[in-house]
């Protein structure tokens, strides 16, 4: 199994940050990634919704990445959108480390 990480909004230290994903979270990001066509259409909504495993009350839907909508220059197929239904928040996954490091940190420049 992949190891994921997550990029969310750190509300304490007011900027993005990069740590491991959850493994509930891991979990369903990875079998969304196996239900996936082999030809994914980025634009698309090709969200699906999910329910934890541990805890029938966290929902959460996972979505590719719409990187062709933010106008971003370069390829980010490796990069999942999850949405907490609870809260909305909006966490950024990606089993590639040191790219989503680099994309938050362009992130904190551009809202700092």
């Amino acid at each position: 199994m992949l190891i994921f990480f997550s990029m969310y909004y750190d509300e304490v230290k007011e900027r993005n940050v990069v740590c491991e994903t959850v493994k509930y979270q891991a979990d369903k990001v990875f079998k969304f990634i196996e239900s996936l066509p082999s030809q994914v259409n980025y634009a698309s909504d090709n969200s699906k919704q999910y329910i934890a495993d541990h805890d029938p009350s966290i929902v959460f839907t996972v979505n590719t990445f719409n990187y062709t909508k933010m106008g971003l220059q370069g390829e980010y197929k490796d990069f999942y959108e999850l949405i907490l239904e609870a809260d909305g928040k909006n966490i950024t996954i990606s089993a590639n480390e040191k790219k989503l490091r680099g994309f938050c940190g362009w992130i904190n420049r551009l809202t700092t």
